[in-house]
């Protein structure tokens, strides 16, 4: 579905006041057709950059959208990428790739429009530095999520047609306030009313998982990795999908990257190192894409250059890396993320 096309089915469930605020907002063409696979990160000029596995970085969004390596999520809704930053302003800002010769707006080449989400309900405290996993569903749904200061897991969901509901898919107590979360699909089931895996980090810094229902609520969280493995405010990164081993990624106290992936029967593995102690900013962020025999974990390095790891699964182990772009482009620490 187009930009356009959405905005018009919001109309009826938006302010007046938010739709101005989608009009003016910029249109950016990308700098070519975006890859099957790309990742994400906030540069240091503010603007929202992607590359794939076999492209440069280049950017996609405005210089000054977001401060240099904000946190960020990425999803594809409806056939479309979107990606959610927090922007200069403070506010939750959502921006979609289009390619509809229809819409009226962005012609036929590809190009990103943002807007403003709207924002949460003050009952969901939700901290200065708080982390958002965004995940998207094929008729359009698109779920943000956000643990909150009550150590609950917060979930905003925006309906095929355009209406926003809130949820508390884990009960209060569980989650690290502001720490990592991230979202993808179940490997190998079929729809079903939970087709979702949402992996966050715990207080006691077991990676926990739920699985969040589209709409509200979820089933009984539960630990895949013992205590004390990723930091209590270290962030995550998830694959999956049909067909696809589930794998939850994160870069340790130690600066290495490690993963946690599903067999074949759907088992969750021990986790395994991919990368060196020391490669990159322990509890830092890293993107990830899957498919049914490898996982992709893209991230920084200590010298600010993007890349990612390419590691053959199952059985696991170190990756290989490949480096896409110079030394010092993205500073320590930026947030990146990944969609397929």
């Amino acid at each position: 579905m187009s930009i356009v096309k959405l905005v018009r089915r919001l109309s009826a469930a938006v302010p007046t006041c938010v739709l101005a605020v989608v009009a003016a907002m910029p249109v950016v063409p990308a700098a070519a057709e975006a890859p099957a696979v790309s990742a994400f990160f906030v540069g240091q000029d503010g603007a929202l950059y992607a590359y794939g596995r076999d492209t440069a970085a280049a950017a996609v969004g405005p210089a000054g959208l977001a401060p240099a390596g904000s946190p960020i999520a990425v999803a594809t809704a409806g056939g479309s990428p979107s990606a959610a930053v927090i922007g200069v302003d403070g506010a939750l800002t959502v921006g979609s790739s289009s390619a509809d010769p229809d819409d009226g707006v962005c012609g036929n080449t590809p190009w990103w429009i943002w807007w403003p989400l709207p924002p949460p309900p003050p009952s969901w405290a939700i901290a200065v530095d708080s982390e958002v996993a965004l995940a998207g569903l094929g008729d359009g749904q698109l779920g943000a999520f956000v643990t909150g200061t009550d150590g609950a897991v917060h979930a905003e969901w925006r309906e095929a047609g355009g209406e926003w509901r809130t949820s508390a898919p884990t009960p209060a107590g569980l989650a690290s306030p502001g720490g990592g979360m991230a979202v993808g699909p179940q490997a190998g089931t079929p729809p079903s009313p939970n087709p979702l895996s949402l992996s966050f980090v715990g207080v006691d810094g077991a990676v926990l998982l739920v699985h969040p229902t589209p709409g509200g609520g979820g089933d009984e969280p539960r630990p895949i990795s013992p205590a004390r493995m990723a930091l209590a405010g270290g962030l995550l990164a998830a694959s999956g999908g049909i067909g696809i081993p589930s794998a939850v990624q994160f870069i340790g106290d130690d600066g290495a990257v490690t993963a946690i992936v599903t067999s074949a029967s759907g088992a969750w593995q021990p986790p395994f190192a991919v990368s060196p102690p020391g490669f990159s900013a322990a509890g830092g962020s890293l993107g990830a894409t899957g498919s049914a025999s490898e996982v992709d974990d893209y991230c920084g390095n200590g010298q600010g250059q993007p890349g990612h790891f390419h590691v053959h699964v199952p059985g696991g182990g170190p990756g290989t890396w490949v480096a896409a772009g110079p030394a010092n482009l993205a500073a320590r620490g930026t947030r990146v993320a990944a969609v397929q």
